[in-house]
């Protein structure tokens, strides 16, 4: 197996977007510098000092709280991109790391460097700073993140991985870069031993005596005369992520890159889980702890970028930031299967893997519904229903609006003609002598439709008409038999 690895140095100040910050920043933890970004390290702060003796150096040092879940939804979240290139993916929390086996994908992808760069150009689009190595294990993949060479030399052949190589690199490390407990390594130290190639050269029996079987294991790994069993990352059902901003955006215009960037890692989770979403939950966190929560409504039928920019910046627009953004968040719970109609030899798909939306006719009508859901709310638009009642004026209802309902009313048996416009209260009409008068006179085309009804409260009794008006119009007209009088209730389009 060729593993490799990507091990994080800044995972902690990357998690929460302070790296690049232009103050000097640390992160600490029960008053202890775990990290601390370039600018600090320039005013001779270094991991492992006391908040005290940080401050001493740097009486306007910004300190931050180490954020833990925010280190594993980064991990995470480079782990479900990856996943795209090979299912065996795992997460080293505690170290910080990335493991991804690749010698089964080498074919699919042309080989390994074909592979390595398109990886590495999706992990330095999140501008995270990494180090890479490549090795039969995890464990030795990691150490091997610690040499001076890029993956690539650890290759004999495009087949075979250059083991001597491996082992002279691990060998000359220091036991200090071991990934195990730090009581270990401070006993290893006080024992004479720094360098791994010292530590390897000790029997394995006495090593698993003195120090137990997990690190023993280790040794083994590193030897290579075991293998290594990794838990994979499995995708959860729940998208989430976000991006830190170092200082805080301070207007919405900033916020339309950060945007799609997030959009376009939820289209590589659907592509994925050949899912779509429903409903994007978007938060905004302020620098002052606020926050700001805003739901936007999908009911495509299958994931568009564009379309979804469109409808975020949208609901944007009438909204006001409090202060200055920290962190944005894109949340997504709500799934679907991707409806897949009727194929052809020859479907078209996009660039992202998804159908065409030319392909649905429908796609452009519920764009145009979710715009006007991020414009006026959600439940502000409605469609007509039939509802069970003989009388025409009550035998519909308006409700609203859902796809699903609106495609079954499609399939509602044909019903005798009716215009398409129903007059809300139906107009007398005149009669002189045998012809009938409505702002000129009607001749009546067809009918009766008897139309008898509501005996038990208020009885009804009409016959309709289909009649042409004098300027060539084709309305609906009724005789009420029971007070004798004609009245004008619709017209045909």
């Amino acid at each position: 197996m060729w593993w490799l690895c990507f091990r994080f140095p800044s995972l902690m100040l990357d998690s929460i977007g302070i790296r690049e910050s232009p103050n000097p920043t640390i992160i600490v933890e029960q008053h202890t510098v775990l990290q601390c970004n370039k600018n600090a390290y320039e005013q001779g702060i270094r991991e492992g000092q006391t908040i005290a003796t940080a401050l001493s150096l740097f009486p306007d040092l910004s300190i931050r709280q180490r954020q833990p879940e925010k280190e594993v939804q980064l991990l995470e979240g480079i782990a479900l991109w990856a996943y795209r290139f090979t299912p065996t993916v795992s997460i080293d929390t505690h170290a910080g790391a990335l493991h991804i086996e690749v010698r089964g994908s080498l074919r699919l992808h042309r080989g390994f460097n074909k592979l390595y760069q398109k990886i590495v150009r999706g992990i330095g689009k999140r501008k995270i700073h990494y180090y890479s190595g490549l090795a039969h294990n995890p464990s030795a993949a990691y150490l091997v993140s610690y040499g001076d060479y890029l993956p690539s030399n650890f290759r004999f052949s495009a087949t075979k991985l250059d083991e001597i190589k491996i082992f002279e690199t691990i060998n000359s490390l220091p036991i200090t870069l071991l990934p195990c407990d730090k009581e270990i390594k401070k006993t290893l130290q006080s024992m004479g031993i720094t360098q791994i190639d010292a530590l390897l050269k000790l029997p394995e029996a006495a090593l698993k005596k003195r120090f137990g079987k997990n690190f023993h294991q280790l040794i083994k790994f590193l030897k290579g005369s075991d293998n290594e069993l990794k838990t994979l990352f499995t995708p959860t059902d729940i998208f989430l992520m976000s991006l830190h901003f170092a200082g805080g955006l301070d207007n919405k215009q900033q916020l339309h890159h950060p945007i799609q960037k997030l959009l376009i890692e939820l289209q590589s989770y659907l592509r994925l889980r050949q899912w779509v979403n429903r409903v994007l939950e978007w938060e905004l966190h302020y620098i002052d702890g606020e926050k700001d929560l805003m739901s936007v409504q999908s009911s495509h039928n299958f994931f568009d970028l564009s379309s979804l920019i469109e409808l975020t910046l949208m609901k944007f627009e009438n909204f006001e930031m409090r202060s200055n953004v920290e962190t944005l968040t894109l949340s997504c719970s709500q799934f679907e299967n991707i409806q897949i109609g009727s194929s052809t030899l020859f479907d078209s798909k996009n660039d992202n893997g998804f159908p065409d939306k030319n392909d649905y006719a429908d796609e452009n009508f519920t764009l145009l519904l979710d715009k006007l859901s991020s414009r006026l709310g959600e439940n502000k638009y409605y469609m007509l229903s039939s509802y069970d009642d003989h009388l025409p004026e009550k035998s519909w209802h308006k409700i609203n609006y859902n796809p699903k309902k609106n495609k079954k009313n499609r399939q509602e048996k044909t019903l005798l003609p009716r215009p398409l416009w129903l007059l809300s209260k139906p107009l007398e009409i005149h009669k002189k002598q045998k012809t009938l008068y409505w702002q000129g006179h009607l001749d009546l085309l067809q009918g009766p439709e008897r139309i008898d009804t509501q005996w038990w409260k208020h009885h009804e009794i009409r016959d309709y008409y289909i009649a042409r008006h004098t300027n060539g119009s084709i309305v609906w007209i009724f005789k009420d038999q029971i007070k004798k009088s004609w009245f004008l209730h619709g017209m045909f389009s």
